[in-house]
């Protein structure tokens, strides 16, 4: 293993490390975890109350996993590393509330994949970041670290904040639209959205599940890399010279007529910047079919309702869209069953507003076969769950 050293200027601040170099110094006993640890938490308390970057965090609880690192051996690429968890992944000694009030305090019984994958390699879970809610459009309350006057991108706007506020080395994100590489992109940072299904989404509360993607928020290539290998079971590959010049697509899609003046002026300044530096340039024309990919951001209400499944007893369907075509922004009905052979439901967090302004009626019953067949004549949302309860929403 090749030999780091901490740089001079970084002595003082341990946050500064990329995961990769952080890991190996404490590989080689020239670091500790707690240490490294105790600098992130110093950064956050000094940056918190200006970039809202964290949806939660336990100081002691981040700072016991790190001395249990530093008391044991090497578990895997990430020994001691910490790291920033957005928070719609499921973690199991931290709240999961997915950027909405309706799952305040909520705590799932286990991690989520990815999560438990990050604890096997040895990271330390420094905390939860902000989300928009439910990974969708309402915003929550992260500032950009560079200027908090603008917004750091969205939907995971906690995990590319803290990320290039030097408050955590790494952090992971999820993708529907653009919710990793926009907030890379407005913070400055490497946001790494892999191929669909690349790895394990179980216990990720999901905003669509036929387009959500986990990705990883970091300082430098070799660190997403680092992630990537840690979530695969696979060894980091070593970063060697290019046998080429990089082969780089511009590809102005069916909306960049949209697209304001300065972006156009980015995206075009960093092609002729790449060309300059000798890589491979060509434009990259997408067939016309790609333009109904727009409409894929209008998620099925089936998906977003199974996103909303049953959670520690208590089951949340959701209504995202009418079958006339209305939008409901947020319409949450929470279930609960009282006695035994006796059913009594109670409503709340409804928050239900729809794009005509008309107001919702939800019907929550157990789905019994007739009842089902009765409901199918009827046009409404039916939003099945995993307990085989249903909400039937008329329009």
């Amino acid at each position: 293993m090749a030999e780091v050293a901490i740089p001079s200027k970084a002595k003082d601040r341990l946050n500064e490390l990329s995961a990769s170099d952080a890991a190996r110094l404490i590989a080689g006993g020239d670091l500790s975890s707690e240490a490294l640890v105790r600098d992130c938490l110093a950064r956050i308390d000094a940056r918190e109350a200006t970039v809202r970057a964290w949806a939660f965090l336990d100081p002691e609880l981040a700072l016991r996993q790190a001395r249990e690192r530093d008391r044991t051996p090497a578990r895997g690429a990430l020994h001691g590393v910490p790291i920033g968890v957005k928070d719609v992944f499921d973690t199991a000694d931290m709240p999961t509330q997915m950027g909405s009030p309706i799952y305040a305090g909520w705590r799932p019984p286990s991690d989520a994949a990815c999560v438990a994958l990050m604890r096997a390699a040895g990271a330390v879970v420094l905390g939860k970041t902000v989300t928009a809610e439910f990974a969708g459009m309402t915003p929550g309350d992260t500032r950009n670290p560079h200027d908090p006057s603008r917004t750091p991108g969205g939907s995971s706007s906690g995990s590319a904040a803290a990320v290039a506020d030097f408050m955590v080395p790494l952090a992971l994100g999820t993708q529907t639209g653009g919710s990793v590489l926009r907030p890379a992109s407005f913070c400055g940072i490497v946001g790494y959205k892999p191929s669909f299904g690349r790895y394990n989404r179980s216990g990720l509360k999901m905003a669509a599940e036929s387009l959500d993607t986990i990705g990883s928020l970091a300082r430098s290539i070799e660190d997403v890399e680092l992630v990537d290998a840690v979530l695969l079971g696979a060894p980091p590959r070593k970063a060697g010279p290019l046998c080429e010049p990089p082969r780089i697509g511009v590809c102005r899609t069916h909306l960049w007529e949209t697209a304001k003046p300065e972006t156009m002026a980015a995206v075009e300044d960093s092609a002729a910047r790449l060309a300059r530096a000798r890589a491979s340039v060509r434009e990259v024309a997408l067939p016309e079919e790609f333009a109904g990919l727009t409409g894929a951001r209008d998620w099925s209400a089936a998906s977003s309702a199974r996103a909303r499944s049953p959670t520690n007893g208590t089951t949340t369907a959701t209504a995202s869209a009418s079958g006339c075509g209305n939008r409901w922004s947020s319409a949450h009905r929470r279930l609960t069953r009282s006695t035994p052979g006796r059913s009594s439901w109670r409503r709340d967090a409804a928050s239900a507003s729809l794009a005509c302004s008309r107001t919702s009626t939800c019907s929550l019953r157990p789905a019994s076969r007739a009842k089902r067949r009765r409901a199918s004549s009827r046009p409404a949302i039916r939003a099945f769950n995993g307990c085989g309860r249903r909400c039937t929403c008329p329009p």
